[in-house]
């Protein structure tokens, strides 16, 4: 567990995080995995270490993945508390452009939403808590910030003042709503698309201040319509 925290650490030092994102995203993907087990049954079976072994190993295994919530809390905090090295760093992610789109989420739809922006050539700047989903956008040139969206610095490097739309995809409405009311009480014109988890909280993100919201309990059930 030890050596894979510290494994991933180095890993991401070498993409240029800092430290302290380095070592709270590591200590975050410290739990053993699953493929482990096999690992470990194989060896057992090819009489490489004993059965004794293998059940402390099984005990160390579910430790650590009963811990992982803890672990992945305690290693987010670093990374909230630091979303990037220095000033110098916050003005090379800061966008230099106007108009630009913000996409808030980094997951398959955010991917996606990103791609189209790229394809049509328009300015993206992709917003994620998580420095390690941001890192295959780094690589295709990108503009990304690790941090949280619902906080004011996260939302002055976006550019938010300058943004012409902001595309909201999280995957927990509530903190989906506190970004929204964020955003809005830093652009008030900017088109704002949110996606929700849950029909029934439609009504509070867009009287929170969303242009429109879409629900993935509704497109879920006129996608079942179409089948049926």
């Amino acid at each position: 567990t030890g050596l894979k925290a510290v494994a991933a650490m180095l890993a991401l030092l070498a993409t240029g995080q800092s430290w302290r994102t380095s070592l709270g995203a590591g200590v975050g993907l410290a739990q053993v995995g699953e493929f482990a087990f096999v690992v470990t049954l194989l060896g057992v079976e090819s009489e490489v270490f004993e059965r004794s072994t293998y059940e402390r190993f099984v005990l160390l295994a579910i430790g650590s993945l009963i811990a992982t919530p803890v672990l992945i809390r305690w290693g987010l905090r670093w990374i909230d508390e630091v979303p990037c090295d220095s000033q110098a760093e916050l003005k090379r992610q800061s966008p230099n452009s106007s108009g630009h789109v913000i996409v808030i989420g980094a997951g398959p739809i955010g991917k996606s939403i990103v791609e189209r922006l790229q394809a049509a050539e328009e300015a993206a700047v992709l917003v994620d808590l998580s420095p390690v989903n941001l890192h295959a956008f780094d690589q295709l040139g990108v503009q990304t910030i690790a941090g949280d969206a619902s906080k004011v610095e996260v939302l002055e490097l976006a550019g938010i003042d300058r943004a012409k739309k902001v595309v909201i995809s999280v995957p927990d409405d509530g903190v989906a709503r506190n970004i929204v009311l964020q955003v809005r009480s830093m652009n008030d014109t900017a088109g704002l698309l949110v996606r929700c988890r849950y029909q029934e909280n439609i009504n509070s993100l867009l009287s929170a201040g969303a242009d429109r919201v879409v629900s993935e309990e509704e497109q879920a059930s006129l996608a079942f319509q179409k089948v049926l």
